[in-house]
């Protein structure tokens, strides 16, 4: 079994050989946990090595040893983008780099083009094959499945990447789907049909700071470009106020002769979301300022007035410098 492992990620030897110094301070946990892997990485069995870290260090190894991916991939990914990458093939050139490679591992996949976004079927994974002997899900996640979200805006960053199913989330397939950023968002993308910034979403802003999915979907997110982009969340897809308003050809609700109707007042008054109640004056807003000064208005809304830090739709103190919102 250990050899399997080792054919897998015969690439996490050159990372592991590096001074950990350069990354951790030596007392920290960070520094202990990747050390504890780096003494027992191809020396001890590796099933027995990711129990010995979730023992000791708890769920939080396999999220150190992913920012540890992480740290590496968004240092060393780009300088390949420089070398592989050609304008206007960066998507066509990052499947030649990293995909076509694994066909020789064992991977199985379909892709289709369309649109400008390059959508991938993927339904025969050796990692996940590895997952289902050894039950080890969550750590061959924050190895490989995790680093999809690094690699891609590393290699370059005019592509953006998302995936809504995970073979190793339980899903029936892996779904990855590359898209050119500047050719999928339009002028008017962060501008909600409802009248709410999209600039202000989690979603979106997680999307711009390359995080991933997490495992355990609890803290789920999909990448979004904005609601009015061709790469949205699932909810936005299937939401009421956009699917009314296209049908009528109107943009904003604002521009309805029924507003508010009784969608658009179940959606101002719902309280699991009060940030709704804004939305009547913003789009006032918008008819008095325009686009391009409401978008710039609106994205100042959301920085911190103190440190400057964005926050999003949720937050009541800054999380950089603890300032009420």
């Amino acid at each position: 079994m250990n050899e399997e492992f080792m054919k897998q990620f015969d690439w996490l030897d050159i990372i592991l050989n590096q001074e950990l110094t350069n990354f951790y301070y030596i007392d920290s946990i960070e520094y202990k946990v990747i050390d504890h892997l780096k003494e027992g990485w191809g020396k001890k069995d590796s099933i027995k090595l990711f129990k010995e870290l979730t023992e000791e260090y708890g769920e939080k190894s396999g999220q150190i040893v992913e920012q540890f991916l992480k740290t590496n991939i968004l240092r060393d990914w780009p300088e390949v983008g420089k070398r592989q990458a050609k304008e206007g093939t960066e998507i066509n050139d990052f499947i030649r780099v990293l995909w076509e490679p694994l066909e020789e591992k064992g991977f199985e996949y379909e892709y289709k083009e369309e649109n400008n976004i390059v959508t991938f079927h993927l339904t025969k994974c050796p990692v996940y094959d590895l997952a289902e002997k050894t039950g080890m899900y969550e750590w061959l996640y924050h190895l490989a499945c995790a680093t999809d979200f690094y690699t891609t805006p590393s290699f370059s960053k005019k592509i953006g990447f998302t995936r809504t199913k995970s073979l190793m989330q339980g899903d029936d397939c892996c779904n990855h789907t590359y898209y050119y950023k500047e050719k999928i968002k339009k002028e008017d993308s962060l501008l909600g049909y409802c009248g709410l910034y999209c600039g202000g979403c989690p979603n979106y802003q997680k999307t711009e700071a390359v995080e991933p999915v997490n495992y355990k979907k609890d803290n789920f997110y999909e990448p979004c470009e904005g609601c009015n982009s061709d790469i949205k969340t699932t909810w936005c897809s299937d939401c009421e106020i956009i699917k009314s308003n296209k049908k009528k050809n109107i943009r904003i609700c604002y521009d309805c002769n029924d507003f508010p109707c009784e969608i658009m007042n179940k959606f101002i008054n719902d309280s699991k979301y009060p940030y709704h109640k804004e939305v009547e004056n913003k789009m006032k807003l918008l008819k008095e300022k325009g686009l391009d000064e409401w978008l710039k208005i609106r994205e100042d809304g959301y920085k911190c007035k103190k440190c400057g830090t964005i926050f999003n739709f949720f937050q009541n103190k800054c999380n950089e410098c603890g300032n009420d919102l």
